[in-house]
């Protein structure tokens, strides 16, 4: 808005879907996808988290970047889905299915920028990474701003 010169802004990327392995078929074994970017105009960039694998590795957390306090996305592990340390329910990993491993969870990041009154700033929100069968998706990123 006009006459605005500071704002609080917090991140966070999308979180990677979870992965399922459900027997010895090929159509029964999927790795989840991974979460989509957010980013703040050219200020601040959080990172998706990676898709859950089907046997092999959790999915790796996304990382935050550009603000004063940026903090990498969780791992997933086998079973659970987990979230960035923030306060809000954004860019979790999604959980696995059966021998599946969770996807990472998105990167944060969070700060006061100086603006210049008026200027438009082009935000992108990240996907949920999206997972197969009866895996869970991701939870989508977000942005916060405070004025």
């Amino acid at each position: 808005p006009d006459g605005v010169t500071q704002i609080r802004v917090r991140l966070c990327g999308g979180g990677g879907g979870g992965g399922v392995s459900r027997g010895n078929g090929s159509s029964n074994i999927q790795n989840g996808h991974a979460g989509g970017t957010s980013s703040f105009g050219h200020y601040a960039t959080a990172t998706g988290g990676s898709g859950g694998t089907f046997m092999g590795a959790a999915g790796a957390g996304g990382s935050g970047s550009g603000l004063q306090i940026s903090v990498s996305g969780s791992n997933g592990t086998k079973g659970y889905a987990y979230c960035s340390d923030m306060p809000f329910p954004y860019g979790c990993g999604g959980a696995c299915y059966n021998e599946g491993n969770g996807g990472g969870a998105g990167g944060y990041t969070c700060g006061i920028l100086d603006i210049a009154s008026g200027e438009n700033i082009v935000v992108t929100i990240g996907a949920a990474g999206w997972a197969l069968e009866s895996a869970s998706y991701g939870k989508p990123g977000c942005c916060i701003v405070e004025w």
